[in-house]
């Protein structure tokens, strides 16, 4: 994150914030460093990256996707949706517009 922090501001390279990846595995805590260094640079984050525990769907998470949510406001980023299989992708598409309102 040091490093990133240094070549952000040159305007060359852009973030993807992956949701789950801001999680521990274990307990499921916000990872508060993470969080801080997206909430500083998140004029950077270009995309959002949703992906349940082994690609699988996103119910449960409703509460802790509304952070990022509230955060982004998802105006002009793309969310890339990594869910598997294919039925469980359009629940999760659902789920995410739901949330975005």
């Amino acid at each position: 994150m040091r490093i990133l922090s240094k070549y952000l501001p040159l305007g060359k390279i852009f973030l993807t914030l992956d949701i789950m990846k801001c999680y521990t595995y274990t307990d499921i805590r916000l990872i508060r460093n993470q969080w801080d260094f997206f909430v500083k640079n998140k004029k950077y984050v270009k995309n959002i990256h949703a992906s349940g525990a082994l690609h699988g769907g996103l119910r449960g998470w409703e509460k802790k996707i509304k952070k990022f949510f509230r955060l982004f406001n998802f105006s002009g980023l793309s969310v890339i949706i990594e869910i598997l299989p294919i039925k469980n992708a359009v629940e999760t598409k659902k789920l995410l517009d739901t949330l975005k309102k």
